[in-house]
């Protein structure tokens, strides 16, 4: 069992492994529950992180991603994931992401049993101003409004993305 103890002695936050993984928060002055949240069957190692004002929680998964959450509600906030060759992307619940030179590519959309390369939607989904906001719990509201004009279904059904090359003259 793995748990994180707040600054003032108030709060414990604690990891529940196997079939029900998650994330339980405590009270510990009024000895009660704040927040239960599941992260996936299995794939949590027994590794929790809290930052120092005991907002956010970042969990290390057995697939080698973190997945960041707010505290105490447990929203999803990013999934932070190593990629091949040192790469690296940060991908919003909504599907925004940021991420280095070459990590982009080795993403794809999958929806269903189809998948489809990022550049078809990498123009719309490539934001790095809102993994930003996303990490900083989304006070304004940009990411909830981005995630709400998101139109995926119009960028799959536009085709197989364009291909750039030079032509001969």
């Amino acid at each position: 069992l793995d748990f994180r103890l707040s600054p003032d002695g108030k709060r414990l936050a604690a990891l529940l492994a196997g079939r029900d993984a998650g994330v339980v928060l405590w009270d510990l002055e009024r000895r009660r529950r704040l927040a239960l949240f599941r992260v996936g069957a299995a794939t949590v190692e027994s590794q929790i992180s809290v930052s120092p004002a005991f907002d956010r929680l970042a969990l290390r998964s057995a697939d080698g991603s973190t997945r960041l959450y707010r505290l105490p509600d447990g929203r999803a906030l990013a999934t932070l994931v190593g990629l091949a060759g040192e790469e690296w992307a940060s991908i919003t619940p909504a599907g925004f992401f940021g991420a280095s030179a070459d990590g982009a590519r080795q993403l794809s959309i999958v929806r269903g049993l189809d998948v489809f390369g990022i550049e078809q939607a990498q123009g719309a989904l490539y934001r790095p101003d809102l993994v930003q906001a996303a990490l900083a719990g989304d006070p304004k509201g940009v990411v909830a409004a981005a995630a709400r004009r998101l139109d995926l279904d119009r960028v799959s059904d536009s085709g197989t993305a364009p291909s750039v090359g030079f032509a001969p003259h």
